[in-house]
């Protein structure tokens, strides 16, 4: 029974990871200085996960030459496939 808590709230918690990766790719795109209050919390909450595959994805040679960073996205898919292996366990 906890079991089934605790999967539960780490299922809302990556969910609730992937809107606020989303969140800050679309607030890249605004002229926001750096020192917002809301772009450093996004930031400082979506970090974690985005550094590790921004690393990743700089060690591919395609991917080195493209204006666009591709690291959230690709952390958004990441997130939704431990979200459905969680929804399998509960």
């Amino acid at each position: 029974m906890f079991l089934a808590y605790l999967l539960n709230a780490v299922y809302w918690l990556l969910n609730l990871l992937s809107i606020l990766i989303v969140i800050r790719a679309l607030i890249s795109w605004l002229p926001l200085g750096q020192g917002n209050k809301i772009n450093n919390f996004l930031i400082m909450m979506t970090e974690p996960v985005i550094a590790p595959i921004r690393k990743l994805l700089s060690r591919l040679s395609f991917t080195r030459e493209m204006p666009v960073d591709f690291s959230p996205m690709v952390a958004i898919i990441a997130l939704g496939i431990l979200s459905g292996l969680i929804m399998l366990l509960v």
